[in-house]
């Protein structure tokens, strides 16, 4: 039998996605989203509130790298 990976793969995120992670996220709020268990954690913000220069993407991931 030979398996077809890339349609198997992306039928369980799909799953995951419809089932696990979108309900966790339905009505959270954007204060709740953001918010942050200490100040100047890593987080997702706007890039005009970036709180380091490692900032990413679309300006929203936001990380502390503590090992440089």
């Amino acid at each position: 039998m030979d398996l077809n990976w890339r349609e198997t793969v992306g039928d369980r995120l799909a799953w995951h996605w419809a089932n696990q992670a979108r309900p966790r996220l339905a009505g959270l709020t954007d204060d709740a989203y953001r918010w942050q268990p200490v100040p100047g954690c890593s987080s997702m913000r706007p890039r005009a509130e970036a709180a380091t220069d490692l900032a990413a993407g679309a300006g929203v991931l936001d990380w502390a790298n503590r090992h440089r």
